[in-house]
């Protein structure tokens, strides 16, 4: 799981449409952006993990990116309509970026080493729910007089899938 975190980490950094920084993009447990996160932040975050055999490894693993924007920039009249624009396009370009993308599964392989049984099928979207509003907490700040500082978005990626027999766990 975790050379699938840091994989999507630097996917995401590098593609195209996308081109994250270190400083708005990275691993967070719980995608509640650091303190520190300037007006966009995308958090990279552990999904489900599952197991579907019993005499050897069949797992799924999965990865959520949660993308906020802050609402410092939007008029407070154009808040919501301005930052949905936003996060919609945003959301659209995480999801092209990881769905299905081989590319970002043989990175997470080749993290794991040439000695582990590697991942053999990659991520795929599942879901993104509706974008929330977050209050001033969700950027460690305290109320300044409006309650939306800003709105999230959270995609689901799934069914990275990784056979290892029992023997090879070591």
């Amino acid at each position: 799981m975790n050379e699938l975190i840091l994989a999507t980490v630097e996917h995401l950094r590098s593609a195209a449409g996308l081109s994250l920084s270190a400083d708005v993009c990275d691993e967070q447990p719980d995608g509640q952006p650091p303190p520190n996160a300037g007006q966009v932040y995308y958090a990279v975050h552990e999904g489900a993990w599952t197991n579907t055999a019993d005499e050897s490894l069949d797992e799924y693993c999965g990865v959520c990116v949660t993308i906020t924007l802050r609402a410092g920039y939007a008029p407070r009249d154009r808040i919501a309509l301005a930052l949905l624009r936003d996060l919609r396009a945003r959301r659209a370009a995480v999801r092209a970026a990881i769905h299905d993308n081989y590319d970002l599964m043989n990175l997470a392989n080749t993290k794991l080493g040439p000695a582990v049984n590697g991942f053999v099928e990659p991520l795929r979207f599942r879901d993104a729910g509706r974008p929330q509003t977050k209050g001033p907490d969700w950027f460690y700040a305290e109320a300044a007089g409006h309650p939306v500082a800003g709105v999230t978005v959270t995609l689901v990626f799934e069914k990275a899938r990784r056979v290892q027999t029992l023997e090879s766990m070591g």
